[in-house]
């Protein structure tokens, strides 16, 4: 159900510049099967399109970049828990602690008691492992990861990204954190720019033997 709203245009922007792009859908969407379970189960979904792109001729299987917007920034923080085959990873406006945000959000609980059919403390256990506040040292030290947010965003607390941020800098993960003055959600005011970064990032770090920053404390 990709619309052509900012999202399909990032994507468009990097087919155009020779990445292949493929995505997967949430379970249960326009009639589909399954029960979306906002990341749950349904992270495998993401990780099993790192098994069909090598199949495909035009595709080269080591040099693989993952990006998410609002949830699919929350799936890509999941994603990078279980494998090490991402080369590089963009998150926008991607929330990072579920339970932190229904202080905003109230209205959220509801949605998060349909996805994962609990209440009370599973409800909240389930918060904690989806919230990638609690997660960060599996990520793996060799994906760098391009975090950006907008200040004025209500859906998602900018706070989400610059906590998260706190905790890569102490595990020593190669991360930059782009907080964009008076950004909505969507990152709208700055379209152009936030393409020209994703666009720097992955020619960064996808290309032949990209080397990784060094994170540890250094110079004069």
């Amino acid at each position: 159900m990709l619309a052509p709203d900012l999202t399909f245009f990032q994507l468009a922007d990097l087919a155009a510049e020779g990445y292949v792009i493929t995505a997967s859908q949430y379970r249960g969407t326009a009639g589909a099967a399954g029960h979306d379970e906002f990341g749950g189960e349904d992270v495998a979904d993401v990780l099993s399109l790192l098994e069909v792109l090598p199949d495909m001729a035009s595709v080269d299987g080591s040099r693989i970049g993952m990006i998410g917007h609002s949830r699919g920034g929350m799936m890509t923080y999941l994603a990078l828990t279980r494998t090490n085959r991402i080369r590089a990873a963009v998150v926008l406006a991607g929330p990072t602690d579920l339970a932190a945000g229904l202080n905003t959000r109230p209205e959220m609980m509801q949605v998060y008691s349909q996805a994962f059919s609990h209440n009370g403390g599973e409800l909240q256990a389930a918060l904690e492992s989806r919230s990638a506040v609690n997660l960060v040292a599996r990520f793996p030290r060799s994906t760098p990861i391009l975090i950006v947010h907008g200040t004025a965003d209500w859906r998602v607390s900018p706070t989400d990204s610059l906590k998260i941020a706190e905790l890569l800098l102490g595990e020593q993960i190669p991360f930059r954190l782009v907080m964009l003055e008076g950004g909505d959600h969507g990152l709208s005011e700055y379209e152009l720019e936030v393409q020209s970064m994703i666009r720097d990032w992955f020619g960064r770090y996808l290309a032949t033997g990209a080397e990784l920053p060094n994170m540890a404390p250094h110079g004069p």
